[in-house]
């Protein structure tokens, strides 16, 4: 805890301080700062970058990605004309290795202010940031789930606070993962149907367009207004109509690195699944063999429009984002069928406790799994492997009579391209047996945690030693170039 001359008090919570200080990066381009501005106090830093963990390699630029300046008086001067306050008392950083930085602002009045602030890897930050506001108001307003009411927000950075940013109120309650194990029963059956209940006003609306959602006011050039069928008022679907618009996806697997500039559709669209464009088999230098990966791309093509169900008016968004909560994860046996007392129920709340309908049809989908995984896994490819993609395709292929018996299936793996990809998968099994070994510990773009960073740079120096010594030609001097960020650290 440190104190300013103010009086203020900023805390920063965070794992064991690394020794590794950064250099106070510059923004990416947006914002100038005098020389002077550039001496930071040691909260400023603290608050700037990011510390709750460690890097294995490529550090530099995985901080660098993550460090923001911005205006911090400002921001708490807007927090508290926000709340009815005089003045910020208190400025709290949370650990997190996500796009954003999350602070806790406590005022002098006693009301709690969660600020968020994008980093540089959370692109593009305008769009991202009103689509947020827009669902979480939605959500809000039209659903009537208790979400956090949004404060104050700028998705541009030519503000006083220098940076983009979201202001909301803070969820006061206890987080379940932390007390979820020591619930009772008659607790935990009262959350879930809690959770069932959220499921439900979800589910009884839907968009005739598929996009990201904005508020009418950040509507542009292409965007069309915001829809809904369902059982909803007539006046409920009026306000949306007014009030929010539907623009195209700002979703990473469509914006990230060189994505933001390939010519691709990203909506609004109406179609469940629509046609790729051809653009859409433009090639990473990032991978070794892009020949391999276009011929696939080009067989998920072929099957795409068949992979998506469609029912009723509940379409692609539903079935790729519908899972079981985690909450409620459960590995005994599960019910599928309704108790045989279900009909006898005089009470239709207690009926919708025990059935959701739409949400088990979609859920129950044949090969649904598989088709899910064949759509999500597209986008994992760009800088990423295949195996996983081509694996979910041949099982689509394999299974192709309980997807779409009445046409022959569009797409086929021919012997040799079956044996290339068993032994393409042996290698990657054992890659991931390996991370599977780690998890916990390291990630695979090498996060670690502050306190075990030096007993992973220990483990990989001396996977790295015994790599030297079982390789040799130009596998050893491949894996030598690949591997020299360890042998710096050989003590």
């Amino acid at each position: 805890m440190e104190t300013t001359p103010d009086g203020i008090r900023l805390i920063i919570l965070t794992p064991r301080e690394s020794s590794f200080v950064p250099h106070p990066y510059p923004h990416n381009g947006r914002q100038s700062f005098s020389p002077r501005n550039r001496l930071l106090s040691p909260i400023q830093a603290g608050f700037y970058r990011y510390s709750s963990g460690r890097w294995l390699w490529d550090e530099e630029a995985q901080l660098r990605s993550r460090y923001k300046r911005f205006n911090v008086p400002v921001l708490k001067n807007v927090a508290a004309r926000s709340t009815g306050a005089q003045t910020c008392v208190s400025m709290t950083k949370f650990a997190g290795r996500g796009f954003n930085k999350l602070f806790r602002l406590l005022m002098d009045n006693g009301v709690v202010v969660i600020a968020r602030i994008p980093n540089p890897n959370a692109r593009p930050p305008f769009k991202t940031i009103a689509s947020e506001v827009a669902t979480m108001d939605f959500a809000r307003t039209i659903l009537g789930i208790a979400v956090p009411r949004v404060l104050s927000s700028s998705g541009e950075v030519d503000n006083p606070v220098q940076s983009e940013y979201i202001l909301m109120q803070e969820a006061v309650e206890t987080q379940l993962g932390e007390i979820w194990a020591q619930l009772e029963l008659q607790r935990t059956l009262g959350i879930v149907e809690q959770v069932v209940a959220i499921e439900r006003k979800f589910l009884s609306i839907s968009f005739t367009l598929y996009g990201n959602l904005y508020s009418k006011k950040d509507a542009s050039l292409g965007c069309k207004p915001a829809e809904i069928v369902g059982n909803i008022l007539q006046s409920l679907k009026e306000e949306v109509r007014d009030r929010f618009v539907i623009r195209p996806v700002v979703s990473r697997d469509f914006c990230d690195s060189e994505r933001l500039s390939m010519n691709i559709d990203r909506g609004p669209c109406s179609h469940a699944a629509p046609k790729p464009q051809e653009s859409l088999f433009a090639t990473c230098q990032t991978q070794n063999l892009p020949d391999a990966y276009v011929a696939v791309y080009k067989k998920f093509q072929d099957v795409a429009d068949y992979i998506i169900p469609e029912k009723r008016e509940h379409v692609s968004p539903l079935f790729l984002q519908a899972r079981y909560p985690r909450l409620v994860d459960f590995n005994g046996k599960v019910m599928l069928r309704l108790p045989e007392y279900y009909e006898t129920l005089d009470d239709e709340d207690e009926k919708a406790r025990i059935r959701n309908p739409v949400l088990h049809e979609i859920l129950y989908v044949p090969r649904g799994r598989t088709r899910r995984d064949v759509v999500e896994l597209s986008n994992n490819t760009w800088c990423g492997n295949i195996i996983p993609f081509r694996e979910r395709l041949i099982r689509i292929e394999h299974h192709w009579d309980e997807i779409k018996r009445e046409i022959p299936c569009p797409i086929h793996f021919a012997d040799e391209e079956l044996q290339t990809h068993a032994r393409d998968a042996e290698s990657w099994n054992e890659d991931a047996d390996f991370w599977a070994s780690l998890e916990g510990s390291v990630h695979r773009d090498g996060w670690t945690s502050n306190e075990n960073y030096e007993r992973a740079i220990d483990l990989f120096a001396r996977l790295r030693a015994q790599g030297m010594q079982n390789l040799d030609g130009e596998e050893r001097s491949k894996f030598e170039k690949q591997t020299r960020w360890a042998a710096r650290r050989i003590g």
